[in-house]
């Protein structure tokens, strides 16, 4: 039998991939569902290049593939909204995030696990399930940056808080990391034009998205995402230990496979790490070094925990300002002389002066 002309052929020929092959035999499932997947997916799928000379593949949004993960971007028939799929194991992911996502739980407004929109089996596979995300961005999304002290105080919050929230009910996330961490995206892209390939463009590619003030549109939401590692502990368990290297950051001291660490101080270093990359891209984020620093110790013990953290951080910043939390905060890559023309405008000339 030969092999259908939209499935690759040579590396970079924007094909479909044998990964993605997923995709297309669930198409028509999930449309049942409510869910429609991107035209790449349809059984009958034609590239929209085809035909054309001079082909520039980064052009075409239907040559942009899948990642090898089952995760993929869709749009909800019933309202139009663009929502993330994604396949989970039903033994390893689904308990803790069921848990944290039951009524009574998201009624904490503390908690800022990512919300479980819809829920059902994938076929022939007992273990494996679908779960349906609203659209999240990437926390820092650098088409959106950040500007204002006020703006990346808000994120600093609500990560600590739903860290301490966590803890306080014995779960311990083990990749509480920096792409582990997202911001819906409702506001910061209203209208859902937004890539999944490239959040810095919109679906077609054809443009850079309008950067939004993220304070302009405040409050956002931000949450933790991937359970896939988290362990909960029982309440009576003085000395939670595990085991395993897990997670995006592989240099947290006591990681081991055969020595026992607190999972909970892990997840103190792993949080504390997403500052060292803000602080390389930006300028105004010094007022967190302390927290970084504390959060990240070498020795596990004398890390804070999630609760210490919060309240370290919130004495840190109970005596700024409006005027304060109005400081701007600079990409690095922003000229100096840019930078005085905006905090310090020259007054416009009139027939007076």
């Amino acid at each position: 039998m030969s092999q259908p002309s939209n499935r690759c052929k040579v590396i970079g020929d924007g094909l479909l991939q044998p990964w993605e092959e997923f995709w297309v035999v669930h198409q028509s499932l999930l449309l049942e569902r409510g869910y429609k997947l991107r035209n790449r997916y349809n059984p009958d799928w034609t590239p929209s290049w085809y035909g054309k000379k001079k082909v520039q593949l980064y052009k075409y949004p239907d040559a942009r593939c899948a990642p090898p993960k089952k995760i993929l971007d869709a749009v909800r028939v019933s309202d139009g909204k663009k929502v993330t799929l994604k396949v989970v194991d039903i033994d390893r992911d689904i308990p803790i995030l069921q848990y944290l996502n039951s009524p009574s739980l998201l009624a904490d407004e503390r908690n800022h696990t990512v919300p479980i929109l819809d829920k059902f089996p994938v076929p022939h596979e007992e273990h494996l399930t679908w779960i349906v995300m609203p659209f999240l961005l990437m926390f820092q999304a650098p088409i959106h940056p950040f500007r204002y002290v006020s703006e990346i105080i808000e994120p600093v919050t609500q990560f600590l808080e739903g860290l301490e929230f966590m803890h306080e009910h014995g779960i311990a996330h083990r990749d509480a990391c920096f792409f582990n961490l997202m911001v819906d995206s409702t506001k910061l892209v209203p209208d859902g034009d937004v890539s999944f390939s490239d959040q810095s463009r919109t679906e077609d590619l054809s443009r850079l998205l309008t950067p939004v003030a993220r304070r302009s549109v405040a409050p956002l939401r931000y949450f933790f995402i991937d359970f896939e590692t988290a362990v909960r502990f029982s309440p009576d368990d003085k000395n939670p230990r595990c085991v395993g290297r897990f997670g995006q950051e592989h240099d947290a001291p006591e990681l081991s496979d055969t020595v026992p660490y607190n999972p909970f101080k892990l997840d103190i270093y792993q949080l504390g790490m997403i500052f060292p990359p803000l602080f390389k891209a930006y300028d105004g984020m010094e007022f967190l070094e302390p927290l970084h620093e504390a959060m990240t110790c070498a020795n596990p013990d004398e890390r804070p925990t999630a609760a210490e953290a919060n309240a370290m951080f919130k004495g840190m910043i109970s005596s700024f300002t409006d005027d304060d939390m109005q400081k701007g905060i600079w990409e690095k890559r922003t000229p100096l002389k840019y930078r005085r023309r905006v905090e310090s405008p020259k007054p416009k000339r009139t027939l007076r002066t």
